[in-house]
């Protein structure tokens, strides 16, 4: 595989990694306190189910977490593994690129 096509799919993949487990993060935090209307509208909603925007999860932690503490540690913990999955997925993926062998069947 040629090595822009490389980076481009890593990184590709990196941020699809740390943006689930952001939604996912998010949306767990809102399911564990129970839909409050304190957490403001939902950025959409899908046959019943409201969808909050992913970057709420951190409005929420300022100012909830002494409601709630166990709740965001568990939620900052999911946010957390996407972003260490994501950055080993991108430091992975320049390590390997890095590789002179690599290079030579393209030259």
């Amino acid at each position: 595989m040629l090595p822009l096509r490389s980076a481009i799919i890593q990184g590709l993949v990196a941020t699809a990694l740390i943006t689930t487990s952001l939604v996912v993060a998010t949306q767990w935090a809102a399911a564990m306190l129970s839909y409050q209307p304190a957490l403001g509208s939902a950025w959409c909603e899908i046959f019943g189910l409201k969808l909050y925007a992913p970057w709420k999860l951190f409005v929420w932690w300022l100012a909830f977490d002494s409601q709630a503490p166990e709740v965001f540690a568990r939620a900052g913990a999911v946010a957390a593994f996407g972003g260490i999955a994501g950055g080993a997925v991108a430091v992975g993926g320049a390590a390997r690129r890095d590789r002179p062998e690599l290079y030579k069947q393209y030259q």
